[in-house]
């Protein structure tokens, strides 16, 4: 994932499941709200805001990465000119177009999901729980979204007696790529193969421990067929994200065959 995309990861993680009175909670919360506005605000005025000191919001954001909160203001403002989330249809809209747009997005999502379906291979995904099953641990990569799904996948693996670790920010991959067991099972969420084109150094690491990875995306790249053991093809479209409704689909699939073909063995 992108740096910002993966430290805006970690400081939700913090708000959302750390202590409220640890030194880094307030700063992450300050960062959050004013987010847009820091690179218009001096180190100072986001130490007033986060309750903390100039040097612990540097402190704080080295071990994030960044080389200063300079650093951070600058590649902040760089990411605001970047391309809008959604394509130009929705970005210029207005309210009068609201119906179309929905209407497309929809059908867009309803072709999504039959694809996927009309693609899914019961032999595969056998192979890919299967390897769940015997699998000293599971770990999740990819691009911002896969925090996302990685979380309810986590939580429901946790219910299967199996533990499941998430790449949430570039640190914490890794970490887990120093630490995870080898063969164990890496599933990467990569809907164009950003993931598999940017985290180089992190693939080879993962091959070199002889990890069963799972790619889910809509593109099969060549860097996918020299490093993965399994494939799973998913989608037609992604213009707008209707894309990561199948991807949270393809995950809660993967997630009955397990729970009917092998809970009894977790």
């Amino acid at each position: 994932m992108d740096k910002l995309s993966s430290f805006v990861a970690y400081l939700l993680s913090i708000v959302n499941y750390g202590d409220m009175h640890d030194k880094n909670y307030n700063m992450a919360k300050a960062i959050l709200k004013y987010y847009h506005e820091l690179p218009y605000m001096t180190i100072r005025d986001l130490a007033r805001h986060s309750y903390g000191t100039t040097t612990a919001i540097t402190r704080f954001l080295k071990t994030c990465g960044f080389e200063s909160y300079k650093d951070l203001k600058q590649q902040i403002a760089a990411s605001q000119t970047d391309r809008p989330t959604f394509n130009d249809v929705v970005t210029f809209a207005d309210k009068s177009d609201l119906q179309p747009i929905f209407e497309m997005y929809t059908e867009k999502v309803k072709e999504n999901l039959d694809y996927s379906f009309s693609m899914l291979d019961y032999d595969q995904i056998d192979h890919i729980c299967k390897h769940m099953c015997l699998s000293p641990e599971i770990a999740i990569f990819g691009t911002p979204f896969a925090t996302c799904i990685g979380l309810h996948f986590q939580k429901m693996m946790a219910n299967l007696n199996k533990f499941v670790r998430i790449g949430v920010t570039d640190a914490k991959q890794d970490e887990i790529v120093k630490t995870i067991h080898r063969t164990s099972v890496v599933f990467i969420i990569d809907m164009k193969g950003a993931f598999f084109k940017n985290q180089k150094e992190v693939i080879d690491e993962l091959v070199k421990k002889e990890c069963y990875i799972v790619a889910f995306t809509q593109f099969e790249l060549e860097e996918m067929k020299d490093t993965c053991r399994e494939i799973v093809l998913c989608n037609k479209y992604d213009d707008d994200g209707e894309g990561r409704i199948t991807m949270l689909y393809m995950i809660d699939i993967l997630l009955m065959f397990y729970s009917i073909n092998y809970q009894m063995f977790a």
